[in-house]
């Protein structure tokens, strides 16, 4: 016997639909300009030194130089790396802009989110058999807003949530352990340390899962790649590259002095206040069938563990930001709803009000980021929609028209998904 087609295809694109319906029309975080400049730098010259003089680069005035010292790149290079192709389609098509960096590169987080979403219902839905669970999955953690969100602006947080998606697509709860499966796990256990620090903390909460849940062999084989990683940056990146093996590129902005005790008490309210919002659909979910179902419980121990490690690092952090500290984590709960789907015994129609509730959820935080007014590199926009930024600029016409498409494909991707939620969302199965 042969599984059928895939039939979660519907929430995916609901959720695709909605990510680039709402793409940013500019950057607001430097992160995102600083990785895009110095992948346009790398096309160009194939260093990751962005001046050799100290000189502070026009792009990015905010970067702390010292005078006759090279200026390298203060980030990780595989968030960068990312950026490359984009940067490149930009360059191709004549698109590359001064202030807002281009068009395709603002797709970077929406390729990454969304592959990850489509290894996550594709693994729900051929683990279980059941596309019901893989849709509900799929929409309820498009629609958290940190995972939204991460589409939007893009950055590291669509990197490490691949990465984190890959580890546990690939793990025992879905698929039997072989060297391939293996191999695929430590590889991204070890390219998490690539791309931002915290990355290094997300490779061992996933190896501490390994070691708490499999074989001791396998325990090791994930333990040695994310502490391989770790090292790997502490050495070739962090002292041979910046001349500081604990700070490496963030040396120069004093990162030790952004956790302090002193915002201990903010900082873990900020997280905690986030997580009662943008986590209850998720959260709510996940003990819901922890407690009927001992397999689920289980389950739910690795991205537990995942949401701890992000907590207890930014629990003292001047600048907590739990949307995107907390993206690549909620995915990992996804998992968990949609393999033990049926343990939540929901009954129609609460299916489709739980995804209602989670979508308003992640709508207020979207309207209060997006629909306000910011000052940036040229003026005030407003809102952080490039669509509605087009029709600013004079490019109505286009803009309405995009809008318009990609409303009646969300209409019709709606309908299926309700459809589906109402059926018994097994997939159809040959010989």
């Amino acid at each position: 016997m042969t599984p059928g087609p895939l039939r979660f295809w519907p929430a995916w694109w609901l959720v695709a639909f909605l990510h680039v319906a709402t793409t940013a029309g500019t950057w607001i975080v430097t992160d995102q300009s600083e990785a895009i400049h110095t992948a346009r730098h790398w096309l160009t010259t194939g260093t990751l030194t962005l001046r050799e003089d100290g000189v502070r680069p026009a792009e990015m005035p905010w970067l702390r130089t010292v005078k006759d010292e090279p200026v390298r790149s203060r980030q990780l290079p595989l968030t960068m790396l990312t950026h490359v192709p984009l940067v490149a389609l930009d360059r191709l098509f004549g698109l590359e802009r001064p202030v807002e960096h281009g068009r395709f590169v603002h797709l970077q987080g929406h390729v990454l989110v969304l592959l990850a979403l489509a290894l996550l219902g594709a693994a729900i839905e051929r683990s279980t058999g059941d596309a019901r669970g893989a849709a509900f999955a799929v929409v309820a953690t498009g629609v958290c807003w940190p995972v939204w969100m991460a589409s939007r602006n893009g950055c590291a947080e669509p990197v490490e949530m691949l990465l984190v998606v890959g580890f546990l697509v690939f793990g025992p709860d879905l698929r039997p352990q072989t060297p391939a499966t293996q191999a695929v796990r430590a590889g991204c256990a070890f390219a998490l340390s690539w791309v931002n620090p915290a990355g290094t903390v997300l490779a061992l909460a996933l190896a501490a899962t390994a070691a708490l849940r499999e074989p001791r062999r396998t325990a090791l084989v994930m333990g040695f790649a994310a502490a391989g990683g770790a090292l790997s940056v502490a050495i070739a990146w962090n002292w041979l590259f910046h001349g500081n093996a604990l700070f490496g590129g963030y040396q120069k902005i004093s990162i030790g002095g952004h956790f302090t005790l002193a915002t201990l008490g903010a900082s873990t309210a900020a997280q905690a206040k986030a997580t009662a919002v943008q986590g209850l659909v998720l959260l709510s979910l996940a003990l819901r069938a922890s407690l009927r179902d001992p397999k689920a419980r289980e389950a739910a121990l690795g991205p537990a563990l995942l949401y701890a490690a992000v907590f207890l690092l930014f629990a003292a952090f001047v600048m907590p930001e739990p949307e995107r500290r907390f993206a690549p984590v909620w995915p990992a709960f996804g998992l968990v709803v949609g393999l033990h789907y049926g343990s939540l015994r929901l009954r129609s129609p609460w299916p489709q009000a739980v995804l209602a509730v989670g979508f308003l959820l992640g709508f207020r935080d979207f309207f209060h980021a997006a629909g306000r007014t910011y000052l940036g590199p040229d003026g005030v926009f407003w809102p952080g929609v490039l669509w509605v930024r087009m029709a600013f600029e004079g490019a109505a016409a286009a803009a309405l028209g995009a809008l318009g498409a990609l409303g009646l494909a969300a209409l019709v991707a709606a309908e299926r998904v309700a459809l589906l939620l109402r059926s018994d969302g097994r997939a159809a199965r040959s010989c």
